[in-house]
């Protein structure tokens, strides 16, 4: 349960952090942040289907959610710029 509260917590860190360091106005902060939360769910989901770990629990608490954040938002936003 801890783990998911992390991801979500990372996620939405990641979220907003990625909304103030892109130029793309169009997308709110609030789009942001759930597009990070849901990343860093789909993230510690999967690196925890593959049994793999990144670092001490506490790292991997805050890691593995924010590389799944940050891929859901770049994935995004290669589609959305075509």
């Amino acid at each position: 349960m801890e783990g998911m509260l992390a991801a979500v917590i990372a996620g939405g860190v990641v979220g907003w952090t990625a909304g103030l360091i892109t130029s793309e106005s169009s997308q709110s902060t609030m789009i942001n942040l759930i597009v990070g939360i849901i990343g860093a769910v789909i993230g510690s989901w999967s690196f925890g289907q593959f049994g793999v770990t990144i670092g001490p629990e506490m790292v991997s608490l805050f890691v593995t959610p924010a590389i799944g954040a940050m891929l859901l938002l770049l994935f995004i936003a290669l589609f959305k710029n075509r």
